[in-house]
């Protein structure tokens, strides 16, 4: 009997829509399973300023496709909880590669719920980018199918539907 096909879930989404909160509760239901938290990779540059913000999550997509590759080709399966603004073609093609199945979805909630998220996380500063991304994610045509609204969703109904076939990317 082969072993069965690798996944990487890619869990994408603004601030404040529970991306890494959904990540780590699907983290707990797989078994072999690595979760990469996109944010340490960006934070690696933060006290550098010969980089553009730009540069920066550019050079940790890099990071974490690498990582990926590595551990996919260790036969686990990848969470990774970044934002992904328009990199997903790239990053199939990348995983594509490891001839693994993708699972993509964009999380996204009402502005007045994330900005009251944001508020209690104590995370005032990202407001602004968080709505942005928000109006970026859900207005970009590719995003479309993978679109899920969290607002009235438990971290626990998020990770059902991953689990679902439903947002599978190929």
């Amino acid at each position: 009997m082969g072993s069965k096909q690798k996944i990487v879930y890619i869990i994408s989404g603004p601030v404040g829509v529970g991306k890494s909160t959904a990540s780590r509760r699907l983290a707990n239901h797989l078994s072999k399973v690595v979760l990469i938290e996109g944010d340490h990779f960006l934070n690696m540059f933060r006290y550098t300023e010969a980089l553009s913000f730009k540069e920066k999550v550019s050079r940790s997509w890099e990071e974490i496709v690498s990582i990926t590759l590595k551990l996919l080709a260790d036969d686990f399966d990848v969470i990774i909880d970044f934002v992904v603004e328009d990199e997903l073609l790239w990053l199939v093609d990348q995983f594509n590669q490891m001839e693994c199945e993708i699972k993509y979805v964009v999380l996204h909630a009402n502005e007045k719920v994330i900005l009251d998220r944001i508020r209690r996380r104590g995370d005032i500063e990202m407001m602004n980018r968080s709505l942005e991304l928000l109006h970026q994610l859900t207005k970009d045509v590719e995003n479309e199918p993978f679109l899920m609204n969290t607002d009235n969703k438990t971290s626990e109904d998020i990770v059902t539907k991953l689990l679902s076939n439903r947002y599978i990317y190929i």
